[in-house]
């Protein structure tokens, strides 16, 4: 074996080999359901959350919005999705925002339906 074959093998060969690890633990890791985003359904229930309290009269619009994110999925798919890493940062994400809207602003966060939230954008 020449000594440049061994120097390819040595830089080369071992770092493709560890990228190649890593790339199959994560994707074993992943256990969310494909058919929900994480981060969707994360967002909209930190929204439908604070618009419980801060407008009820925004949660059916909202709640509609859940069931279209759902997708039908079941209890047990949707309890995977939140305590999956995506959906968690999504959820502390919008919180932390949401803590920082005034209440004069509430409706637009939390309109009580679609359209009015695209109005107010």
């Amino acid at each position: 074996m020449s000594l440049v074959f061994r120097h390819i093998r040595k830089f080369l060969v071992l770092p493709a080999l560890v990228v190649c690890a890593q790339a199959s633990w994560a994707a074993a890791g992943d256990t969310t359901p494909a058919r929900v985003d994480a981060k969707a359904l994360g967002t909209n229930d930190s929204i439908l959350r604070y618009c419980g309290k801060a407008s009820p009269s925004s949660v059916p619009a909202l709640q509609k919005k859940h069931l279209e994110i759902a997708q039908g999925a079941s209890d047990a798919e949707l309890d995977k999705v939140r305590q999956s890493t995506p959906y968690l940062e999504a959820f502390s994400a919008e919180e932390n925002f949401l803590h920082l809207i005034d209440e004069r602003n509430v409706k637009r966060v939390c309109p009580t339906d679609p359209a009015a939230k695209q109005k107010a954008q």
